[in-house]
């Protein structure tokens, strides 16, 4: 979208002049006869930049700034007059105005300079953005750092308590069994032994679950369908008491057709879906609903809030309630053992449980992810790995798109050309690199001269930093070799000059963000096409 300039001057013909110049320029341009229509302006539609002349009928362009200051600070002002003194400069600059304009003025340097004013109020944005960006980014490693440390510290603390349990809960479990072998069937007292003997067993799986929280298990290997888990537990008495306890709450089912297989352990799997079924039913008071997930995804960079994992191919779990939900104090603290809290009297899921889901889920290499607010209910997402040559459907399918021709990858953006070329790269191209539309001509010019392979197709950024966009680039490499196969990428909606380009022969056009399907199928079909 062209940036929009407001044009403040009282003379009709230097106003129209003015307009004309900047249109010429690429602007959009609204005029205004005087501060106060200006101010209007301001107040009804959305201004990237305000040009004034000095002397104006009425509140003058002085007083004019110092409004604009006061109720748009960010809003870039160029101060213009053929009457002021360099003391006027000043003052224009001291109160704020990013540039100050002498007229006479020739027509191509008021556009420069609005241009320069413009560029350096952005990249001064993009600065604070990035600093910002980054600044939540450290906060974010800092507190996942403390919380995985927190994690291995209350891991270690579980082990040693399951080690001193397991010590005295022995005879509590034993004695029982023999005490009931030796009383009549009529005793009383085979009732309370019987108690006894309950309480001691599940104390006892508490120590186990301990056990596995503090010291974790063995990797698993063993190809599992988290699908087959989830039907396993449907059907298990476990969630048939579950039902019972809770007959309020409706629990929904969405599993994903031929999900491929991961590494993992069935039991334990299990155990995770049932904890966090109960974890989710035990939030919600009265009615409400649970609703049970299970997709393929294809992950191309980390994503999530409490966890992160890296890039790649996951079978994905997700339990998500109509419940309490939880504020962000609550999610940085719901995998801890033990961890509880109360509101307005209701218990709300305490214990191992959501510990254990998170120690089984590190041992399938998997991570986790929470979403909640209070009053809105939980989300809880489990990423697990595709085990390594199962036959995931994407993978089938992105190798219809792979190839070994020679792909150059032309983007001034040092991000984007990395992730262009790993992407080309995983499907089996050769790729090389330019930073802009100068290097990649250079160095199809090179590679003729030398007698080199040219590259096969060009993947082509529209938008470059300098003058020498993607057009200008395309032509160029067509007088070094005519009939030249491209792909051109943009962050923007296909423009006038994508379309020329299109003209000229390049082919597909992709939009940024792309994804390894939808570069990887716009380069592969470009090298079909016969042309």
């Amino acid at each position: 979208m062209k940036e929009h300039i407001l044009v403040v001057d009282d003379e009709e013909i230097v106003r129209t002049g003015l307009a004309e110049n900047l249109q010429q320029g690429g602007f959009r341009v609204t005029p205004a006869a005087d501060a106060r229509e200006a101010l209007r302006i301001l107040g009804s539609t959305g201004v990237d930049l305000v040009l004034c002349d000095l002397v104006l009928e009425g509140m003058d362009g002085m007083e004019l700034l110092r409004a604009v200051r006061s109720r748009y600070p960010d809003l870039p002002f160029i101060m213009i007059t053929g009457y002021g003194s360099m003391d006027s400069a000043i003052e224009a600059l001291r109160l704020g105005a990013s540039d100050y304009v002498q007229k006479p003025v020739r027509s191509e340097e008021i556009a420069h300079r609005v241009r320069a004013v413009l560029d350096t109020v952005n990249l001064r944005r993009n600065i604070v953005f990035e600093r910002r960006r980054a600044e939540e980014r450290r906060r974010e490693l800092y507190d996942r750092l403390v919380r995985a440390e927190r994690m291995v510290s209350l891991g270690a603390l579980a082990d040693g308590m399951a080690y001193e349990l397991n010590n005295i809960l022995g005879p509590v479990v034993s004695y029982p069994e023999l005490l009931l072998e030796n009383l009549p069937p009529e005793s009383p007292l085979r009732r309370y032994i019987v108690e006894i003997r309950e309480a001691g067993r599940r104390a006892a799986r508490i120590v186990h679950d301990l056990q596995v929280i503090g010291r974790g298990g063995e990797n698993p290997a063993d190809p599992t369908n988290i699908n087959d888990v989830v039907n396993d537990y449907l059907e298990s008495e476990e969630f048939r008491q579950v039902q019972q306890e809770h007959p309020q709450v409706v629990i929904e089912v969405d599993l994903a057709g031929e999900l491929p297989d991961i590494a993992g352990s069935a039991p334990s799997l299990q155990r995770v879906i049932g904890n966090l079924v109960v974890n989710a039913v035990e939030s919600i008071e009265g009615g409400g609903r649970v609703r049970i997930v299970t997709e393929a995804r294809h992950i191309e960079q980390p994503i999530g809030y409490y966890e992160r994992g890296v890039a790649g191919n996951y079978v994905v779990l997700s339990v998500e309630d109509t419940g309490r939900g939880m504020g962000r104090e609550e999610m940085e603290k719901v995998f801890e053992p033990f961890y509880s809290r109360k509101r307005h009297g209701g218990g709300w899921s305490s214990g191992l449980g959501l510990t254990l889901v998170y120690r089984v889920v590190k041992d399938h290499n998997g991570y986790i992810d929470v979403s909640s607010r209070e009053g809105e209910g939980s989300r809880f997402l489990i990423y697990f790995p595709v085990l390594h040559g199962a036959g995931e459907r994407r993978d089938r399918g992105m190798m219809d798109y792979s190839g070994n021709e020679l792909i150059m990858v032309v983007d001034d953006y040092e991000e984007q050309r990395k992730v262009a070329a790993a992407l080309l790269e995983s499907l089996g191209y050769e790729v090389v690199t330019a930073n802009n539309g100068h290097v990649a001509v250079k160095e199809f010019e090179e590679r003729r001269a030398s007698g080199r392979p040219l590259p096969d197709l060009v993947v082509l950024d529209m938008v470059l930093a300098d003058d020498f966009d993607g057009l200008e680039t395309f032509k160029r490499i067509l007088e070094v070799r005519p009939r030249q196969k491209a792909v051109i990428v943009s962050g923007f909606a296909e423009t006038a000059r994508i379309v020329q380009a299109r003209r000229l022969g390049a082919g597909r056009y992709v939009q940024k963000p792309y994804s390894l399907e939808s570069l990887g199928k716009a380069v592969r079909e470009e090298l079909d096409e016969e042309r």
